[in-house]
Order: C-alpha cells, then structure tokens, then sequence
C-alpha cells in the first residue's frame, strides 16, 4: 500500500489537443505492453503474474477551465501530488493511471503514474516516444508507423528465471561473494542527528545543477582520460565521500538500465538493477589513478 514506488510523469501540452486521438494512443501503449495489463498476486506465498487481456483502466478528464489562473495553478499542482502518492493494489488496479487536465483549449496537462514493478526510468522514456508517435500518425489518420515488439516482458522474466540458476547461478555468486568479502557494513558520514536504530526509509532527495563551466571543465577531463561522464562523476563522488569518513573501502549502489539484448530496449517493463560498485582509496592515490 506504499506509493514509494510509484513513477510519477507530467507533460504540459501546448496548442491544439485532439482527446480522443491522445486516449487512442495511450490506449494503444497498454495494448502494445502486456506489462501494463499486469497484475501480481500470491500463489503459495510466491508473488506470480497475472497478464490481463483487457485492462480496465480510463483517462480521467479534470476540467479547469473555469478557474482562475492562479486557481488552477494550486489545483493541478493538488492533483499531481495525489496522482503521485496514491498507491496501487498490485492484484487489483492497472499498474498505469492517466489524468488529462484541462486548462484551456490550448493548454493542457497530462499526469501519468506507473508502479515501478511493471515500468523504469528507461521506459518512461520509452512511453513518451511512442505516445508521440502514435499521436502523430493518429492525428492525420495513418495507421500506427511502430514495429510489433519482437517480444514481451514476460518472455524475458522466463528466460531470466531458466538463465539464473544451477552453475550461472552459483558462479553468480561466488563472483559477488569474492567482490563484496569483508566489506563494511555501513559507510559512518558524519549526519546532523544520530542514526537510528532501525531504519526507517524516511529520506528525501535534492536535485541540483552543474553550472555550464564546470559541466565543460567535467567533459574536458573525461575526454582526456579517455573515459565516460559516469566514471569521472562516480570517482569525484567516492573523493567525497572518502573526505567525509576518512574511510578507504567505499561501496556505492547504482541503478543499470540492464537491457543486454537489442529486443529488450524498446519494451516497457522493470527491467533496472543496482549494481554494487566497490572503490579502494587505500595508499592515497591521485584522482586519475582512481580514475582509471
């Protein structure tokens, strides 16, 4: 019943909107995706899929046009931060839900919310694409121009679950058991208030943004070395961190898009992983031998 998991987007559309054009596309995503006609529920204490035929999800329409500017302002703003936190009933509710605020017959606004379990940040992406593909051969009445998907989400749960075990599965483990052996238990930063005892997964996040200088100097250095954005900012952050604990065994989790295999990149499912990314900074090296 936790919303922790939810993906929330929302897409401020501009100009002349066709609504039943735009709920024709959405409907066709969920047509395309069976991972958006899906549905979890236990059997034997073991959470199973259920793939829907049909889900019987709807577009709600919310009409504001007949508030004021600011009005409208605070009521979408209401109506975004619900669609945010409301959660799903994964063995009941579609796993996707849309609401498509009307401002004026020029302005609009679309909230989308997916559960995590049937969608990831790749597939947001993926979601909008299509969206604006179909849209637009919706709009002038052509038939959709994307290609039948070559598999579904389900195919690759059953190949990752005949692939993940025996052998695979044990040298799978003995390579992460070797890479994590001996590795603290926690990193000991120097917070405000004093950890507690039992976590309680109450944080939050701040987003902030490199100015254009350094971004060029970030891309200046990358280039020099001869390796990606991703290594030079995860180097600069373990410095950091380093910095902060004085502590010279540093493990860091990062999310993967996991997609391994051309069929997989234009599929909408949870497909993401967090990989564990170890750093010794022990016998004081330079930044460009952590670096590389």
């Amino acid at each position: 019943d936790s919303s922790f998991y939810n993906i929330p987007l929302a897409l401020h559309l501009e100009g002349n909107l066709n609504q039943d054009v735009l709920i024709q596309s959405l409907e066709e995503i969920c047509d395309r995706h069976e991972a958006l006609r899906t549905n979890f529920i236990s059997v034997d204490g073991v959470a199973t899929q259920v793939i829907q035929t049909q889900t019987p999800w709807t577009v709600n329409i919310v009409d504001l046009q007949h508030l004021s500017s600011s009005e409208q302002e605070i009521a979408s703003q209401e109506l975004t931060q619900n669609q945010a936190i409301q959660p799903f009933d994964l063995a009941r509710d579609p796993l996707i839900r849309a609401n498509l605020v009307i401002l004026s017959e020029t302005e609009h606004i679309l909230l989308v919310c997916m559960h995590h379990i049937v969608s990831d940040g790749w597939s947001m992406g993926v979601f909008l694409q299509e969206l604006t593909d179909l849209y637009n051969a919706y709009i002038q009445n052509q038939p959709s121009s994307l290609k039948p998907l070559p598999i579904q989400y389900g195919d690759y749960t059953l190949w990752q679950k005949q692939w993940l075990q025996g052998d695979i599965l044990q040298r799978q483990l003995d390579y992460w058991q070797k890479q994590l052996a001996d590795a603290p238990a926690l990193l000991s930063l120097p917070t405000d208030r004093p950890r507690p005892a039992v976590q309680s997964f109450a944080g939050a996040h701040l987003p902030f943004t490199l100015s254009w200088e350094l971004s060029q100097k970030l891309t200046q250095l990358t280039q020099e070395q001869g390796v990606t954005l991703f290594m030079t900012l995860l180097t600069a952050f373990d410095v950091l961190l380093y910095r902060y604990t004085e502590q010279e065994d540093i493990l860091i989790g990062t999310p993967i898009a996991n997609r391994n295999r051309s069929e997989l990149e234009g599929l909408i499912g949870f497909f993401v992983n967090t990989l564990v990314l170890r750093t010794d900074l022990s016998g004081d090296p330079s930044f460009n031998e952590l670096l590389i």
